[in-house]
């Protein structure tokens, strides 16, 4: 690749150069883009190296630049929206599938990063609306005893007893939350599991946190 010295003709006539340039664009503009579109069809793969590596470069000005057009664009930035947002559910849902390792750790980070403010949210939204907090508690209850069976007798009941103490110790033995969580959760989306000793099991609040009522099924 040749170097242009600092003291060549075109350091020295930069605006002409300039002016020069576009006048040679204009001259040959539909030659330029026809040949411009012929590489990029021969080279989808360094035309992707290329658009990464820029976009890593200018990341903080395309960034700025995207939230000033949708600050000046509502309405378009709105239509956009509901037009991919069926496409944007199926690409994440496919992507978390696909990453399952890095979608989990990256919540793990995110959550580890803010917690403070996580907690800060939580203890005002809980605050504000509290009728909704209580709504939602009695609606997990009453789901807990709709899902918990007739035949359990006295020693699965005091197993299940033993999962919430368990969950207690170490609570005050590791200084950390932890949760009575059931494997195949009670309101899943797609299967709902039984308030049973055999669906209990005792994990970290990050984890449960993670999990989100969420059970995956292996066919």
């Amino acid at each position: 690749m040749e170097i242009v010295k600092e003291d060549s003709w075109y350091h020295r006539n930069k605006e002409k150069a300039s002016e020069q340039a576009k006048a040679r664009y204009q001259k040959n503009k539909d030659h330029i883009k026809v040949r411009a579109k012929k590489w990029k069809e021969e080279n989808p793969e360094r035309v992707k190296e290329i658009e990464k590596k820029f976009r890593e470069k200018h990341r903080d000005k395309l960034n700025e630049q995207s939230r000033a057009w949708r600050k000046a664009n509502p309405e378009k930035t709105k239509a956009w929206r509901d037009n991919i947002k069926e496409w944007k559910k199926e690409y994440d849902k496919e992507y978390r599938i696909k990453n399952k390792d890095t979608v989990k750790a990256n919540k793990k980070a995110w959550y580890e990063n803010n917690k403070q403010l996580i907690f800060k949210q939580t203890r005002e939204f809980n605050k504000q609306n509290r009728h909704l907090v209580n709504a939602r508690q009695n609606k997990y209850r009453s789901d807990k005893d709709n899902r918990t069976p007739k035949w359990l007798d006295k020693e699965d009941l005091w197993l299940i007893k033993q999962a919430y103490e368990l969950a207690q110790i170490r609570r005050k033995l590791f200084k950390t939350e932890w949760h009575v969580d059931h494997i195949i959760p009670l309101r899943g989306d797609n299967v709902s599991g039984l308030h049973i000793i055999d669906n209990i099991q005792v994990i970290p609040k990050l984890e449960n946190i993670l999990k989100n009522n969420k059970y995956e099924i292996v066919l």
